[in-house]
């Protein structure tokens, strides 16, 4: 599978999380996914040497409306690719969840200042942070490992290989 079938693949399927995805439709819309990030990068830093006037954090708000936008369109084709990943490699899906724990602590420590019983420390907000971006960063990694392991050649439970599969 393609790049550019990976794209409408994983967009068509957005709400589909029973099945196989293989490695290529994964990696590909994963590299689109993150490819993403550099593109907005690019065009923010074009258009904020154009409009840097007056009205330059109007367009800077827009565009990080864009770009939040953006996300949030892939967060469920990407979560729906990742859960048909883990089914292709026999494992269950549920564990892309895992992902989430430590970015649960990290929002803990952005919105703390608007919880009042939250009374936490520079110190101890640092030292947060710092250890749920490396358990965060430890886990994505365990979890691109894990799911660049080749695809189940047989029929499993969650359905037959995607690369003998015809749609």
């Amino acid at each position: 599978m393609g790049f550019g079938e990976s794209i409408t693949t994983c967009f068509r399927k957005t709400f589909t999380y029973s099945g196989r995805a293989s490695r290529s439709e994964y990696w590909w819309f994963m590299a689109f996914h993150n490819s993403l990030p550099i593109l907005w990068f690019i065009l923010g830093s074009a258009l904020s040497s154009i409009y840097s006037g007056e009205n330059a954090s109007e367009y800077l708000t827009a565009f990080l409306y864009i770009l939040f936008g953006s996300y949030w369109l892939l967060w469920m084709p990407t979560l729906s690719a990742s859960i048909r990943r883990g089914h292709d490699i026999e494992s269950a899906g549920f564990l892309t969840f895992l992902l989430a724990i430590p970015l649960l602590f990290i929002a803990l420590f952005l919105v703390h200042e608007y919880i009042p019983f939250l009374d936490f420390s520079f110190a101890f907000m640092a030292k947060g942070a710092v250890h749920a971006g490396s358990i965060a960063l430890t886990l994505f990694v365990l979890n691109s490992l894990y799911l660049a392991k080749p695809s189940d050649p047989n029929t499993n439970k969650y359905g037959p290989n995607p690369h003998e599969v015809t749609s």
